[in-house]
């Protein structure tokens, strides 16, 4: 699955280039991201339009959904001085239009990956289908910490999400078949 276009009205990360914030989470060198504001160590978040997934009708019948895979690759920033509260982020995402988020992680000074992962839809409890995932925003939360020199911003490089599913037996198949074998005809006729 893909990201594509902003899809919350309240996108409130800033980011580091002239792009939208969609683009900016493609980096793998880490130089482009999105990231907290300065001066606030309140949660902000960034939501994204997701592609439909590429699993074929014919797959969709017999797929079993068994989790939605968010891998979020943040920092803090490191400018010294005394740590006072630690930056924090989480993978977010939104169905049937409420937010619910992954555990929160405490993050390192150096771009890291974090892994958050899914086994169910949030809002029914139950195992996701695929238009549920079709209709998916996903993104990410952070919030800043604080050293003795002020708010440290808290970034996000890349944001990658993975749909991943079991196969089933392609429809008509037989998996088990009994076979009734009269020891006498008499028995069939009665």
């Amino acid at each position: 699955i893909t990201k594509t276009a902003n899809a919350d009205d309240n996108i409130n990360l800033s980011f580091s280039t002239g792009g939208n914030h969609y683009t900016e989470l493609i980096d793998v060198s880490d130089l482009t991201f999105v990231g907290t504001s300065l001066g606030s160590t309140a949660w902000e978040f960034d939501l994204y339009g997701m592609t439909d997934s590429s699993v074929t009708v014919a797959e969709r019948i017999t797929a079993q959904i068994t989790s939605v895979s968010v891998r979020c690759r943040m920092s803090r920033q490191l400018l010294g001085g005394i740590l006072i509260t630690d930056a924090e982020g989480r993978a977010t995402l939104k169905t049937y239009g409420r937010r619910y988020y992954g555990t929160e992680v405490i993050l390192n000074s150096s771009f890291t990956n974090y892994d958050f992962d899914f086994t169910t839809n949030p809002y029914t409890g139950e195992t996701w289908t695929w238009d549920e995932v079709d209709a998916l925003t996903i993104g990410v939360e952070m919030r800043s910490g604080q050293d003795a020199g002020g708010i440290r911003r808290a970034e996000c490089s890349t944001l990658t999400v993975t749909v991943n599913y079991t196969q089933g037996l392609p429809a008509g198949t037989i998996v088990e078949m009994s076979t009734l074998v009269p020891t006498d005809l008499a028995d069939l006729r009665a």
